[in-house]
């Protein structure tokens, strides 16, 4: 059997290293990619296309990074995406059935929607993070951070009180069903 140098074995370890890497960046932009059509979706259907691209930015970056990193949080990034898919479209689908009128009296409308599909999605996620064996504090705070972004793309049509409800919705569902789950399965 041959022997490697050193040299040899520093340039083999480096190679598998920068492949390890890649693929982990792949495996990132699988999930990640989703936050482009749902920050296009919340851009082209709002007043205020600031907050939409702020919003979407932080959540593309945030999701490419904790998957890219892995673990507890990196798990947490597509269960999150899902459950941010209420709370984005809920708002928009009441707003294209007519039933909001943003300036007008039917504006609490949207904001109940809001709030709803935090609380929907805030449960989705309480009762995923109940599902892990491990690091469950790190899932729930990294779900929680995804799927609010996510929903405040659609909550965005509602404006700062509607994307705040929103956020407030997921914390006070998630978070509960979490800790409740926690110490049953403790």
């Amino acid at each position: 059997m041959a022997t490697i140098d050193l040299s040899q074995r520093t340039l083999l370890l480096s190679r598998a290293r920068a492949a390890y890497e890649r693929g982990r960046g792949v495996h990132a932009l699988r999930a990640a990619w989703l936050a482009l059509p749902m920050m296009a979706l919340s851009v082209s259907l709002t007043q205020r296309p600031a907050l939409s691209l702020g919003a979407g930015g932080v959540l593309l970056l945030l999701a490419l990074s904790l998957r890219f990193r892995g673990g507890p949080s990196g798990r947490a990034v597509m269960p999150a995406l899902t459950a941010g898919l209420v709370p984005l479209l809920l708002p928009m689908i009441m707003r294209m059935g007519g039933h909001c009128c943003i300036a007008g009296a039917c504006w609490p409308v949207c904001m109940i929607g809001c709030i709803m599909g935090g609380v929907t999605a805030g449960l989705m996620i309480g009762f995923a993070s109940a599902l892990e064996r491990e690091g469950r504090g790190a899932f729930l705070v990294s779900a929680t951070l995804i799927s609010g972004l996510s929903g405040m793309l659609g909550c965005a049509i509602v404006g700062a009180a509607g994307m705040a409800g929103m956020l407030l919705a997921v914390i006070a569902a998630a978070w509960p069903v979490a800790m409740l789950s926690r110490t049953r399965n403790a």
